[in-house]
């Protein structure tokens, strides 16, 4: 009896060391731990995606096409206790200064990062500085719309697209708008 019992607990550890030792030895195939870590991520998502549609589904469809609007018609969706449009031009001007001025330290240390042949370094700040770019190009389109608006308040507010193409785009872009007050 002793000897049967010794075989039975033997065996679990047999098939233990057997899976694990396939396990190293699937290891060690080039890439194999990739597809483990994509089943994970998979497995991990999936519910979440599902979710994701449920909520979609039950959610009613609000927009159904472009949201282009004119100045009056931006005013009148304007809720009662917004901030006045002085003070949202201000901090537009104070966010795009200070884009501005991280953009241009981001462009420093690129180049430093050039000159020193650190190409990881040069990717992130590339990486940077095209993120304060974009920053940039959101604060100075609503400047503009916030320009151009009151002067034609029945026309439509420039989209980006028309802020893109329109003359002097990069010397907009790149203005400081230092007014001192």
């Amino acid at each position: 009896m002793s000897n049967q019992q010794t075989n039975e607990t033997a065996r679990p550890a047999l098939k233990l060391v057997k899976s694990a030792g396939k396990h190293v030895m699937l290891n060690m195939i080039p890439g194999y731990p990739l597809v483990g870590a994509i089943k994970s991520i998979r497995d991990t998502t999936t519910p979440g995606v599902a979710v994701i549609a449920d909520l979609a589904k039950r959610m009613p469809q609000k927009r159904t096409g472009k949201r282009a609007r004119t100045w009056n018609q931006a005013l009148m969706a304007r809720p009662a206790d917004a901030l006045p449009l002085r003070e949202i031009e201000r901090l537009n001007t104070r966010a795009k200064q200070i884009f501005e001025l991280a953009g241009f330290f981001g462009l420093c240390a690129a180049l430093g990062s050039a000159l020193s042949h650190n190409w990881t370094g040069l990717l992130s700040c590339g990486l940077f500085v095209l993120t304060c770019l974009m920053q940039m190009f959101k604060h100075e389109l609503r400047l503009r719309q916030m320009e151009i608006g009151p002067r034609n308040p029945d026309q439509l507010l420039m989209s980006p697209g028309a802020f893109l193409r329109s003359k002097r785009f990069v010397q907009h872009l790149l203005n400081p708008r230092l007014e001192w007050k």
